[in-house]
């Protein structure tokens, strides 16, 4: 893992394996730590990781 602070969606979707769409509407989502700067989105590497432990725990019920 490099020392970067903050991911964006192309460095989540290198990251987990999974598609650009659903990395975007993981940052779009209500609750996401992910903001917008400019044009681009980014997200603190923390926050995210914290973020998805959340989401995974909530759809365990």
């Amino acid at each position: 893992m490099s020392d970067k602070q903050f991911l964006t969606i192309k460095d989540c979707v290198e990251r987990h394996g999974i598609s650009h769409n659903t990395i975007e509407s993981l940052f779009k989502r209500k609750g996401s730590p992910a903001i917008r700067v400019g044009r681009r989105w980014q997200v603190d590497v923390n926050k995210w990781d914290q973020y998805l432990l959340k989401l995974a725990e909530e759809s365990k019920g």
